[in-house]
């Protein structure tokens, strides 16, 4: 279990196999009784959606879901406001509360919607891909694209909670395990000697699965050590852009069809180091 702690809020970051069997009772304890939004997308809400509105239930939270299509494209101002006319006819208010469950898209979209509905209400991370639990479902960001560039329109929006399962990995293809992959790499590059000598001995996908709470655990662990530094992206947090330049013109270049996040920064880590290894070298030269 990790906290991340800032000057305006403190909140919990639960890493735990089978944690969404808890989460109604976690939630119970950060939220009194009231409505949730539950966000989530048409891969990740017919694999865990019934599940969580069950716990929450039982919990004796009023549960009402909104599923949006899978993919980049749902990340946006039109998405967004689908779901706050959703919430409005739900009557939802101040003192109502959403949960993001699926990945970075449904995360980013959650936050985003969770902090400009009625000036803010408060909001839970669930994240169920590898990319998202080790890097998007914390740290506050949150955003949506335009036809110009990604995530260019968002707020810093910290949740109350993020829980994370690391058994949601199980359902993910692995070319989606693979991309998360490459944010656990850019958090030992810059930041974790023995992150990166652990991920140097695994070879296949099964390790990942095998040693999935301790990467994640490792990988949150530089996250918010520049996160509570840095909040709001001015100083050290910008570390944690690294290959994310390259990426999101990668991204944005393809219509964000043809290359996911986790391959365009892949990318972009590699041309990075590659200009700086031709600068070293012209230096010394």
């Amino acid at each position: 279990m990790l906290n991340i702690d800032l000057a305006s809020k403190s909140y919990e970051i639960l890493v735990q196999k089978d944690a969404l069997k808890k989460i109604g009772s976690w939630t119970g304890e950060l939220w009194s009784q009231r409505k949730i939004a539950l966000i989530s997308d048409s891969n990740v809400f017919p694999i865990y959606g019934e599940t969580v509105t069950q716990y929450l239930g039982i919990q004796g939270f009023e549960v009402h879901s909104y599923v949006v299509d899978a993919g980049e494209k749902s990340k946006s101002l039109a998405t967004a406001n689908e779901i706050y006319d959703f919430l409005t006819e739900h009557d939802f208010s101040r003192s109502d509360s959403l949960i993001g469950l699926g990945g970075g898209v449904i995360g980013d979209l959650t936050g985003f919607v969770a902090s400009t509905y009625m000036r803010g209400l408060s909001f839970i991370q669930v994240p169920t891909s590898l990319l998202a639990q080790v890097d998007s479902s914390i740290g506050g960001k949150t955003g949506v694209n335009c036809e110009k560039a990604k995530n260019l329109i968002g707020t810093f929006a910290q949740p109350d909670g993020v829980l994370i399962d690391p058994n949601t990995l199980k359902t993910l293809p692995d070319q989606r395990l693979s991309e998360g992959m490459a944010e656990v790499i850019k958090c030992a590059l810059i930041q974790d000697d023995n992150l990166w000598k652990q991920l140097r001995q695994m070879t296949k996908l099964e390790d990942i699965m095998a040693n999935s709470e301790s990467i994640i655990q490792k990988a949150l662990q530089v996250k918010k050590v520049l996160v509570e530094k840095d909040e709001f992206d001015q100083n050290e947090r910008l570390l944690l852009n690294f290959g994310h330049t390259i990426g999101h013109g990668l991204e944005a270049s393809s219509n964000y069809e043809m290359i996911s996040h986790g391959e365009a920064v892949s990318l972009g880590m590699v041309q990075m180091t590659r200009g700086a290894e031709k600068k070293v070298y012209a230096e010394v030269s």
